[in-house]
């Protein structure tokens, strides 16, 4: 239904409402579009997490806070709060009076936080989800598919791609129609929170409008700062990336639709931007001053649409990563084949031309757009989808149009047969009975010192693998049950009760969606910064949250960030050991963003006050870079305070550099006589080790090597012993 915004230009009633919130300069709160002429009107780019929210949704359910910003806006779930309570005042706005039912989609890989704070959010807006009202967002898309189809829709395989403004969801539909339903099963999510039309807008930004404002300026875009960058510029150029993409976009669509080559199309920009810089003059970008064609578009998508790219590749201001790398990696582990998969495309940005091509090039299979970019409900998949949904609940709350299904049962592993807890093909809510289904087991010999191991899989799959520890009342031999319930989110809340009457409870969260999450690092980014906020964190605990978050900026590739955090923690080491560390993160920095003399000199300041490792990273370091002489003074300096394998190893491969074979290989021969056995090495020396005995042509010492790796990767597979089938099922 269409919502009345109010924007500078008037009322406007429209169906999308953007998910961005600002805050006024009275300090009342505006959301969707008028939000938007909010951080327009203000002359100022938006200062994100503090008085601007945009896609804030990734952080539901993560412990992300903001707390620079309004006590009512201060994390993710308050921000969806608020959203929600426009979406429902503008409802009531248009048809006056109680909803029978509401339904709230969320992205098919939110995990049980992620949807338990979606709820809550709905719940302090005025709705109060039942069962079947929080639906997953691709099976919504699919739905209005459906519904569009006279003719019903066959049983099969369908995989939903839903590109939108800041995430790409990708999910495979099981599907199995009966009389008066659908039965879905959600057989595999992907969920990119960088792999949207805003990354791309970003993109845009860093390739292309920046080097363009650089020479339009007289500046050198080297010479803004990170904070410039981050803060002010990237976020003030934001729009009119968008305006070029929009309308390349556009036209590029026309032309493929009619058949006619788009290779010639450009657009210009038509605002003008000024942007007023901290501690920096200020920059202009006049209108029209700037244009974008159609293969400079197509430069700046190639990342995205690279069929041979399977990672994220991360950049300083903005990650880029491959479309087919989430497609392929949940078609590959659930063994799906793409050309017998129906590929339907929901979301704004799946409409580009050069997106829905490249699939239909790579996978071989035509995708289905659910509404063209010139439907008047285009972008409304999903909202259209949980329509229909509460549409069904509201005339009977027995019968949704969609319902989740297993489509392979959960078993077990026991130490004699597997038992199945969940059935295949089971419809939830299940079982009728509340208590749930019991599996009878028994403790097997040896549970009550190494603990019980509780192993579920599916189609030979594990899905959750944990060692439990045995109340102290129980004993070896003794029965106990396993107890097991699905809720309709496909939660499943198991209960392990002991004859001595102990309990163990946990859940798992829906066991037949493989999900890929290449955001593990960012995640655990979120957290720390949130910590780190924290005004009750004290100064010992942030700067042990600096250290940490090095090494992650480093892992995403926010170099800038990371130098900025070892920065921290170095200006405020209190011992020599803290000082050496901090230095040596900082020159591992500073060497990754090629400042390879500041990051000498990191090693070399913290030289006096280190121990020998710190002044073989510098020998290691100078040999990288060539300077041979240097390094070998370095590491036999390294060497008089302590010369282990690692030493020895590192000063032999300087020798043979410099052309003194003889010595490197009497150097080698004596490093592998401080090494050890490769059992007790580290996996540091054992990589030492390893060049060494290429070196000199051990392959028995390059063997011992591979076996002592394996040894290591498979003793955490052994912990916990299985339980015992206790009666036949």
């Amino acid at each position: 239904m269409p919502i009345r915004q109010r924007t500078s230009a008037g009322p406007k009633r429209s169906a999308l409402v953007p998910s961005v919130v600002a805050v006024r300069a009275d300090g009342t709160t505006a959301v969707g579009e008028e939000a938007r002429d909010v951080v327009r009107e203000r002359g100022r780019p938006p200062r994100e997490g503090m008085d601007t929210f945009t896609a804030t949704k990734n952080d539901i359910g993560t412990r992300k806070q903001y707390p620079k910003a309004p006590e009512h806006l201060n994390n993710p779930a308050k921000v969806a709060e608020h959203i929600l309570r426009f979406l429902v005042a503008g409802a009531q706005e248009a048809y006056p009076g109680r909803f029978d039912r509401v339904v709230v989609t969320v992205p098919a890989s939110f995990q049980l936080t992620q949807r338990e704070d979606t709820a809550k959010a709905a719940l302090e807006s005025g709705i109060g989800l039942k069962a079947y009202d929080l639906m997953d967002e691709p099976v919504a898309a699919f739905l209005t598919f459906a519904a569009q189809r006279a003719e019903g829709v066959a049983a099969g395989r369908y995989m939903v791609l839903d590109v939108g403004g800041g995430t790409s969801d990708v999910a495979l539909l099981s599907v199995e129609p009966t009389h008066r339903q659908v039965q879905v099963n959600v057989s595999g999510t992907s969920r990119y929170c960088r792999l949207g039309g805003s990354d791309i807008d970003r993109a845009i930004v860093v390739e292309h409008l920046l080097p363009a404002l650089g020479e339009l300026n007289g500046c050198d875009p080297k010479e803004w700062t990170y904070t410039q960058l981050a803060s002010v510029i990237i976020p003030g150029l934001l729009d009119t990336a968008e305006e070029l993409k929009t309308k390349l976009s556009r036209r590029m669509a026309a032309r493929r639709t009619v058949g006619s080559d788009w290779s010639d199309l450009e657009e210009r920009t038509s605002r003008d931007v000024h942007l007023e810089i901290p501690k920096g003059a200020a920059l202009t970008l006049p209108a029209g001053s700037v244009s974008m064609n159609a293969e400079e578009f197509a430069c700046v998508m190639a990342a995205y649409l690279d069929p041979d790219e399977s990672l994220p590749r991360n950049g300083e201001y903005y990650e880029s990563a491959s479309i087919f790398a989430p497609l392929r990696e949940l078609l590959d582990r659930r063994g799906w084949d793409a050309q017998e998969t129906t590929l339907l495309l929901a979301g704004g940005t799946s409409h580009t031309t050069l997106l829905q091509d490249a699939l239909a090039d790579h996978l071989g299979v035509i995708p289905l757009a659910i509404h063209g970019s010139d439907h008047p409900l285009a972008q409304t998949e999903i909202s259209q989808g949980a329509a229909l949904q509460s549409f069904s609940l509201a005339l009977d709350e027995t019968s949704p149009l969609v319902v989740p299904r297993s489509d392979e049962a959960l078993v077990i592993e026991t130490a004699t047969d597997p038992r199945e807890v969940i059935p295949q093909g089971t419809v939830v809510p299940w079982p009728d009975d509340p208590r749930g289904r019991v599996i009878p087991l028994r403790l097997s010999d040896g549970s009550k010192s190494n603990g019980l191991r509780l192993s579920f899989t599916r189609n030979g799959v594990t899905v959750q693998n944990q060692v439990i520890e045995v109340p102290v009342d129980a004993q070896d031999g003794d029965s106990f049950t396993l107890r097991a319930r699905m809720d309709a989110n496909q939660q499943v809340a198991l209960e392990c009760e002991f004859a001595c009457g102990a309990r163990h409870t946990f859940q798992i969260d829906r066991p037949w969606s493989y999900v890929v999450n290449p955001q593990v690092a960012r995640d655990r980014i979120l957290e720390l910064e949130a910590d780190h906020g924290d005004p009750s964190a004290t100064p010992r605990e942030k700067l042990e949250i600096r250290e940490q978050l090095v090494d992650l900026y480093r892992a995403v590739g926010h170099l800038q960030k990371a130098a900025d955090s070892a920065r921290f923690v170095l200006q405020r080491a209190e011992s020599d050991e803290d000082y050496a560390t901090a230095s040596n993160d900082l020159a591992n920095v500073l060497w990754e963003q090629g400042a390879r003399e500041e990051a000498l000199h990191a090693l070399r300041r913290a030289a006096p006050r280190a121990e020998a490792w710190l002044l073989w990273n510098l020998a290691w370091r100078l040999e990288q870079c060539g300077r041979l002489e240097e390094a070998l003074d370095a590491v036999d300096t390294a060497m008089a305070a302590d010369p282990d394998g690692s030493s020895q190893s590192l000063r032999g491969r300087i020798l043979k550099g410099l052309g003194r074979a003889t010595e490197a290989e009497s150097q080698f021969r004596s490093a592998l006589s401080e090494f050890g056995h490769p059992r007790t090495a580290s996996d540091f020396d054992l990589h030492w080790m390893d060049y060494v005995a290429r070196q000199v042509g051990d392959e028995s010492l390059r063997d011992s090597i591979k076996d002592s790796r394996r040894r290591v990767a498979q003793a955490s597979t052994t912990k916990g012993v299985l339980p015992e089938a206790d009666l036949p099922l």
